[in-house]
């Protein structure tokens, strides 16, 4: 074997599932042909439809460095159109895709790998290099007839042909065993897994089962192309590539401590997904960095280190200002001791707590301080339910599931709950003769106290709450 086989891994229809196989794919540093029916022109087969990707998702795969390839319209037996027809779907569905922020497609697949003579005019027409038919094996490189490419039947399974991995090892494995250097052209419709499943599973599409490929098989394939890469044997194309094309370049990779971050947390594939731009400084704050994702943000500075944060945390953040108003972030997102909450303390003595059934809440000062003294989440006022708050003269405070902290330049923080907060509150709070407290709750004699600047409230088994 003088030349490596050339392996497309291509995926047609532009369906949903396809977005987290572009993110697997470009964790293993391949790029892929993404076919993509527009849904233009008022269909209701492709882009932005159920069961399909939406535009935005589209341009993270060119993002992740994919070739995005056309596939008409509305998927329609092209050989079944006249030429006037033909030209509305194929001319009109590339025209659409440009229309959409993408780069000018070269390649391009026949829906069913139906076509005629036309079709294929029509095709190189309009701008198209190469267009893909369906099940007839090897091409060669360059293809015989660039606008009726040759691959292999499409990764199906039950109630279709179940195509096993062995089955595309063989077909790579096949060209390998030629004298001459061949083109794989592999493709699939639906990579499916409990949290992506396809639209053979749920209906979703047009409905038809058996047009999927596990995730598992997927991955399995991948790390056995990928031996085949590292031994020479294989190299990893998109079709547009293969007929001349310059390759779709990943943007905005990450690097330095940003990038380690990523990586670690699992790239293209994490929960921060794919990166939107290159790293810049942080608006506000002298020599920090940071980097936005899909689904977070990264921020570094050399006190710091580098830290996501993402989600409704994220959300919280940036309502308070973000770094230049919050501070940086000193932890990622992480879990409470107690399972239930996620948080990220930020310098300067903030934080942000979330939990399903509170949302997310500032805590920061000697609020926050006080807070962490009785145990946190953990402790007698459990997750805070409101950020920080005015309160009357200056005063701050910040409710809990179980009761309150109030904060004031003269009498400091201090938590108030139970019966004796129910009674404060029904005097008024702070707007009461009893005013801010002065005193955490505290043991007295066969009860329980807390002290006000304008007096104090008890508690007994005996006699509830009295004013004093």
């Amino acid at each position: 074997m003088d030349h490596p086989t050339v392996v497309t891994i291509g995926f047609d229809d532009g369906r949903e599932t396809q977005a987290n196989a572009g993110a697997i794919l470009a964790d293993y540093g391949f790029a892929g042909t993404f076919y993509v029916t527009s849904g233009g022109n008022g269909s209701t087969f492709g882009l932005d439809n159920p069961g399909f990707m939406t535009e935005d998702q589209v341009r993270i795969l060119e993002l992740q460095g994919h070739e995005i390839g056309g596939h008409t319209r509305s998927h329609p037996n092209l050989a079944s159109l006249d030429r006037v027809d033909q030209t509305v779907e194929i001319s009109g569905g590339r025209q659409d895709l440009i229309d959409d922020g993408l780069r000018a497609p070269v390649s391009f697949a026949y829906p069913y790998g139906s076509y005629n003579v036309s079709a294929q005019d029509v095709a190189q027409s309009c701008g198209y290099t190469n267009a893909r038919s369906v099940d007839n094996g090897l091409d060669t490189i360059p293809p015989a007839v660039p606008m009726a490419v040759n691959a292999f039947e499409s990764v199906t399974s039950a109630p279709n042909r179940y195509v096993p991995v062995s089955d595309l090892q063989d077909w790579v494995r096949s060209a390998q065993d030629s004298a001459d250097q061949k083109w794989v052209n592999l493709y699939w419709h639906d990579v499916v897994d409990a949290q992506h499943p396809g639209w053979g599973v749920t209906g979703l599409g047009d409905g038809a089962p058996g047009y999927e490929g596990s995730v598992a098989d997927f991955q399995t394939f991948l790390d056995w192309l990928q031996g085949e890469v590292t031994a020479g044997r294989a190299i990893v194309k998109t079709a547009g590539e293969v007929c001349g094309a310059e390759p779709v370049q990943p943007k905005n990779q990450p690097s330095g401590a940003i990038g380690e971050l990523w990586r670690a947390k699992g790239g293209y594939t994490s929960f921060l997904g794919t990166p939107l731009n290159s790293e810049y400084s942080v608006p506000g704050v002298s020599g920090a960095r940071m980097e936005d994702f899909e689904d977070g943000q990264i921020y570094w500075s050399p006190s710091t280190g580098a830290h996501e944060v993402h989600g409704a945390i994220l959300d919280k953040y940036l309502e308070w200002g973000g770094p230049a108003s919050y501070g940086l972030p000193v932890t990622d997102e992480t879990t409470t001791p107690d399972g239930v909450g996620r948080f990220n303390h930020f310098d300067g003595g903030r934080s942000i707590y979330w939990t399903p059934g509170t949302g997310a809440h500032t805590v920061y000062g000697s609020i926050r301080e006080e807070w962490r003294s009785l145990g946190w989440e953990l402790g007698i006022l459990g997750y805070p339910t409101s950020d920080e708050s005015d309160g009357i003269n200056g005063a701050r405070y910040n409710d809990f599931q179980r009761g309150k902290i109030y904060w004031s330049p003269s009498t400091g923080a201090h938590e108030v709950h139970g019966a004796i907060l129910d009674r404060w509150a029904s005097l008024g709070w702070e707007h009461s003769t009893l005013g801010l407290p002065v005193s955490d709750e505290f043991a007295i004699s066969g009860g329980r106290q807390s002290t006000f600047q304008g007096g104090y409230i008890t508690w007994t088994s005996a006699g509830g709450t009295v004013v004093h």
